[in-house]
């Protein structure tokens, strides 16, 4: 239920925008949002005005109010940002019981790794995450995972029900996935805006590339380019290519898949090394953090996977779980139609806790 990003830069832009809709007051129209106005005149209340709205007051307020169908109970104290939901729009909608909005996700071709060389499926196999990736499910219950994710606030992380208020918790992810909840932070020592240079000795380091086929692959990434023009950063009126810190999910797996059948490759421990580095960047762009870029991944994973034996200590269940929660927040919003994050937990959070809907079978 993302939006679908040319750039990094419009994925920024939508964060910032998020961001911004979160700490407007939610407004109220005049069919369904209209029991009051906060901090203005014109609100009306059992014949008087409604006070203005903060921590001190907003029980009283809520003890005597009576909110119209679509509104929060609090009026919108919590839920700040409903304006921008698709639940408000859903509610806004004549038929809204019969309203859904289903929503897409990323697809990418699998990696079929028993077309990898033993030394490569055996290294593979020795990290915590492949569990996770055995687990992924090809089939994606749209329609169930997006009814609850127009249920999902990102102002409380929970998904708001007719009972309560339920959320994915980092043990119900453990549960489900396996990975580990203790380790290493992901964040720690991750930087995000690293510099082209620096991506570039790290690509060197992690797949064997020199700077100049980096430098292709960020170009690739905004455009493909002409055959026999690859390496030109230039355009034909000399205006310099763009790039991007990413890397095409589709020219990585065309590198370094299928082992097997490139019978003069040498498999030493270094192209072990960065086959493997690249089977798990291509894992953690397609299944474990997967987002909406055209199917590109982020350069910067390659920080995480710098160290293939330093995997195992990371506590991969939270860091997981927070980037789930942060695409649903997105996801949540009217803007978005497609939804990044490894979905398999959502649909099989909802069929473990709900299996009266029968889902499961």
């Amino acid at each position: 239920m993302v939006v679908t990003f040319d750039s990094s830069e419009q994925r920024t832009k939508l964060r910032q925008q998020v961001d911004e809709d979160l700490k407007n007051p939610t407004p109220r129209g005049e069919k369904h949002l209209d029991f009051r106005k906060r901090g203005t005149t014109n609100a009306k209340h059992g014949g008087g005005l409604l006070p203005e709205v903060n921590q001190d007051n907003v029980r009283d307020v809520i003890q005597d109010v009576d909110p119209t169908y679509g509104t929060p109970n609090d009026g919108g104290a919590t839920l700040f940002g409903y304006k921008h939901s698709w639940a408000a729009k859903i509610y806004a909608t004549k038929d809204h019981k019969d309203a859904v909005r289903v929503i897409k996700r990323q697809k990418a071709s699998k990696w079929d790794l028993s077309k990898e060389c033993a030394e490569f499926q055996a290294k593979v196999k020795e990290c915590v995450l492949y569990k996770t990736i055995e687990l992924v499910h090809a089939d994606f219950d749209a329609v169930a995972v997006s009814a609850f994710l127009e249920r999902h606030y990102p102002e409380t992380y929970t998904m708001h029900l007719p009972f309560g208020e339920m959320a994915i918790t980092p043990d119900d992810f453990h549960n489900i996935t396996g990975l580990p909840l203790e380790g290493k932070c992901l964040r720690e020592g991750y930087n995000p805006s690293m510099s082209y240079e620096a991506l570039e000795a790290l690509a060197q380091k992690c797949l064997g590339w020199d700077a100049r086929k980096s430098q292709c692959e960020f170009r690739r990434s905004v455009r493909s380019p002409k055959k026999g023009d690859e390496y030109n950063a230039y355009e034909a009126n000399g205006a310099k290519k763009k790039t991007v810190k990413k890397f095409k999910l589709v020219k990585l797996k065309e590198a370094f898949s299928e082992t097997k059948t490139k019978g003069k490759l040498v498999m030493d421990a270094e192209t072990l090394r960065h086959h493997v580095t690249a089977y798990w960047l291509y894992m953690l762009g397609t299944v474990i953090f997967p987002d909406t870029s055209r199917n590109r991944v982020d350069a910067h994973y390659l920080q995480l996977l710098e160290d293939l034996d330093e995997m195992n200590n990371y506590s991969w269940a939270t860091g997981v779980l927070a980037f789930v929660l942060e695409e649903m927040s997105k996801g949540s919003r009217i803007r978005c139609n497609q939804i990044g994050g490894y979905l398999t937990l959502v649909k099989v959070w909802i069929y473990d806790h709900f299996p009266k809907l029968g889902l499961g079978s």
